[in-house]
């Protein structure tokens, strides 16, 4: 549960309250399906001795990646990480300029809507830039902590009001209306949708959950890794319970009319202004946590190939002398098709020989729970490095002005890749001849439905919401 549970209010509002409720629950059970199938590559990968488990955390998804597709599926997960932790930082920035343009804090520029969220983007940009620069992130451990309660708190307020705008008399004069045929009934108005609606709903509500992307970090930082996968249905169904009781309470106790972002409803009375102002806090200190690995990989990328290991075979066989290969493979010929190398990999996993833990060198700890430490220098060519990144997160921020907008983007398009199309490709690939008939029909139909639905849901939503963002610099509802 983060910050894209603020748009998920809109979200149900465009996709219906019935179709929404089955989404999530739908969403929640793909993403558990997703994640297991990820899970069961990197056990695949650690039982050949191939070295999954001294792949730092954040590169493991890339190592997969590598090991099914080649060189060109590390960069697509590369790729697709690095669109996703854009889109994060301009989300953050996005509604913590929108949340701040309504408080007493506001820097407004007269007659200019563009320069006034300008100016607040960039007095966010203030903190967010030394956090960003910061050469490590320790201070930000228990901001994942203050945000959830910072937004469970945020939903209490905003339910709190609503039951306090929807009077008994308000509410008695809408039944009225619509017995004297002034409008449909909420019953009929929970089946409402379309096809934009219901991509703007996919979109979002695939940000909101994101488990794949973040499975390894999140499995790396247990203390028992062994219990991450009964953790994380368990995550998956509480999540799920908590979107579809909160968005449908907002929806119906707004009366059908919110926001993208459901905190610029509420009203200027100084609890509203506390409840923005700390999830103001929220977003500026959450920024670092996206914006910081996005740095970090430009930055080895551009010092080298030794450096950006990730896209290097031999360095990802593993730091130590232990994982030897049986015999060494042949060259896979330039003109075979990434398919047939695909293929040829799966008999050098074959060929390996695994190691028994006593082989390995004393003291020998996997990567992912090694303690965190870099011996980078720290330049002015890191430090502008990073501000040319925050700065240019704040422009698109200004420029594409829509919370909602923006997460239903990302969503549908790079955290629906990581997420739902390529876990049953790479589990398919890897395991190859050892699964069954019927599980290889279920990866291969999985990799088609989520390619479609993808596919689908991001031409809708870059034509209804992207599109007209950029063209207009207005949000679109």
């Amino acid at each position: 549960m983060g910050t894209g549970a603020l748009a998920l209010p809109y979200a149900f509002l465009n996709g219906g309250l019935f179709w929404g409720a089955l989404g999530i629950i739908l969403m929640a059970r793909w993403n558990y399906f997703a994640s297991n199938r990820l899970l069961a590559c990197k056990e695949l990968l650690d039982s050949a001795a191939l070295g999954a488990d001294d792949v730092e955390a954040n590169d493991v998804y890339a190592f997969i990646a590598l090991k099914a597709l080649g060189r060109p599926g590390a960069i697509l997960v590369r790729a697709a990480t690095g669109v996703t932790f854009v889109g994060c930082g301009v989300s953050y920035l996005i509604a913590a300029s929108d949340l701040l343009e309504i408080t007493p804090v506001s820097l407004v520029w007269a007659g200019s809507p563009i320069f006034t969220r300008l100016a607040n983007t960039l007095l966010c940009v203030l903190v967010v830039l030394p956090l960003s620069c910061a050469k490590s992130l320790s201070f930000l451990s228990y901001t994942s902590f203050f945000g959830i309660i910072a937004l469970l708190l945020s939903f209490i307020t905003i339910i709190a009001l609503g039951i306090n705008h929807t009077s008994p008399t308000a509410a008695a004069a809408a039944a009225a209306a619509v017995e004297a045929g002034g409008g449909p009934s909420a019953w009929d108005r929970a089946f409402e949708t379309d096809a934009k609606g219901l991509s703007r709903f996919f979109g979002i509500a695939c940000f909101s959950f994101g488990i794949p992307p973040l499975l390894f970090p999140i499995q790396g930082s247990m203390p028992c890794p062994e219990f991450f996968r009964p953790a994380v249905g368990l995550a998956l169904v509480s999540v799920a319970a908590a979107y579809i009781l909160i968005a449908e309470t907002v929806v119906l106790l707004y009366d059908f009319v919110v926001p993208p972002n459901i905190l610029t409803v509420l009203s200027t009375s100084p609890l509203s202004t506390t409840v923005r102002l700390s999830m103001v806090l929220v977003c500026v200190l959450t920024y670092p946590l996206a914006i910081v690995p996005l740095c970090e990989s430009v930055e080895k990328a551009l010092e080298g190939p030794r450096v950006a290991r990730i896209y290097r075979w031999e360095s990802l066989q593993g730091p130590t002398s232990y994982y030897q290969p049986r015999d060494e493979p042949e060259a896979l010929s330039s003109s075979r098709s990434i398919l047939a190398q695909c293929l040829g990999r799966r008999e050098e996993i074959s060929r390996e020989t695994p190691r028994s833990p006593s082989d390995r060198p004393p003291g020998h700890m996997p990567r992912y729970q090694q303690p965190h430490s870099k011996s980078r220098t720290w330049s002015w060519r890191v430090l502008i490095l990073r501000a040319c990144i925050v700065f240019a997160t704040a422009l698109l921020a200004t420029l594409v002005p829509c919370f909602g907008g923006v997460v239903a983007f990302l969503g549908a398009f790079s955290v629906a890749i990581l997420s739902f199309v390529l876990p049953p490709l790479f589990h398919l690939i890897l395991f190859n001849a050892r699964l069954l008939r019927r599980e290889a029909l279920i990866d291969v139909g999985m990799f088609f439905l989520g390619l479609v639905v993808c596919v689908g849901a991001t031409s809708l939503t870059a034509r209804t919401n992207l599109y007209p963002l950029v063209s207009s610099h207005t949000c679109p509802h």
